[in-house]
């Protein structure tokens, strides 16, 4: 069985030979590769010589094509502030006023930015792994997240909190939904395997679990049923502990859950158990700080707490530093060889 087979068996809730593993790792792929940030986020050749080599140096089994969070709001039009050692980030609000929305304009994910490059990076991994390795394409941001990079993450924040102008807060959402779908569809056509977006503001260590049901949830189903209907699977990651929130997740649409390693992994599977595909959740500061015996234990912990069920594919809780030594990102990929075998 390849690491393709391996990932897609654990999404459909099947047996696969063994636990398949997918760290999310673009940055210790940028490091291994040599490169700093501006020379990995602007060129789709960087991207994909990047994740191949560390794919291939390291063994796991999906490649997460992620670069940065800033990508989607540059290509609408925010302005972008660009360093060697950390990710872009956009560096004022693009809309001062919600009313604002209205001169938006959707970008061409094949054509504008830099959402060009992360598409090209998708299309020449498919071309040469597309048929052996799991390919996790990235939507950037979720729509409240990306709402928040547009409007500046405290006034949107305030926005909703005040609720004036409700009828532009939901433009506003409506709008970055279409620019996710848009850009999913773009990465699904060239090879990547499933779709996954990651919407940090929807957590509960930034809004109430009603806000979320009121603002995030919507969306982020417009998102997934859109997909879904052009058969795109799709990944939702919310930073943070969503313990309280996982009920109303598991009504999102989504196929998997990347969970924060914030949560309690057990208390949430229970409630998540064969309804969708959880991918996580080892500490990503354990990985970065600690000592490769003690990153073996956490997977082994995760895949007991799971195992004999399926649904399954060992990552890290969010992005793993880019200074994580190596003999750590190898001890998760022999932790689900050692420990993660159905026979």
């Amino acid at each position: 069985m390849n690491s393709l087979e391996r990932c897609m068996c654990a999404m459909q809730h099947k047996k696969p030979d063994r636990v398949p593993v997918a760290p999310e790792s673009a940055s210790v792929a940028m490091r291994h590769a040599g490169m700093d940030y501006i020379e990995y986020v602007k060129k789709g050749e960087n991207i994909f010589c990047a994740q191949l080599d560390s794919q291939r140096y390291f063994g796991y089994d999906g490649i997460f094509t992620d670069t940065d969070t800033a990508c989607m709001a540059e290509a609408i039009g925010s302005e972008i502030v660009y360093s060697r050692d950390k990710a872009p980030v956009v560096c004022e609000p693009l809309l001062k006023r919600l009313e604002d929305v209205k001169n938006l304009k959707k970008p061409n994910p094949l054509k504008d930015g830099r959402l060009k490059e992360w598409v090209k990076s998708i299309g020449l991994l498919a071309e040469r792994v597309g048929k052996s390795v799991f390919i996790i394409g990235g939507a950037d941001q979720g729509p409240v997240s990306l709402a928040a990079e547009l409007r500046g993450a405290e006034n949107f924040m305030m926005d909703l909190a005040l609720e004036e102008e409700p009828e532009l807060i939901h433009e506003l959402l409506d709008f970055c939904s279409e620019c996710i779908i848009d850009f999913s569809k773009a990465q699904k056509d060239v090879g990547a395997h499933v779709i996954s977006f990651g919407d940090a503001y929807c957590s509960p260590d930034v809004i109430s679990p009603k806000m979320y049901e009121k603002y995030g949830l919507p969306y982020q189903q417009k998102v997934a049923m859109e997909l879904k209907k052009d058969g795109i699977p799709v990944s939702l990651h919310i930073c943070g502990n969503t313990t309280n929130i996982i009920d109303k997740m598991l009504l999102s649409g989504a196929e998997c859950f990347e969970l924060d390693y914030k949560i309690h992994f057990s208390d949430v599977y229970k409630k998540t158990r064969n309804k969708v595909c959880i991918l996580g959740n080892v500490d990503p500061k354990v990985i970065a700080s600690e000592t490769s015996q003690l990153v073996l234990e956490k997977c082994r912990e995760l895949i007991e707490a799971v195992k004999p069920d399926s649904s399954f594919i060992l990552s890290s809780g969010c992005n793993i530093p880019h200074d994580a030594p190596e003999e750590n990102i190898f001890a998760m990929v022999e932790a689900a060889k050692m420990y993660g075998n159905y026979a």
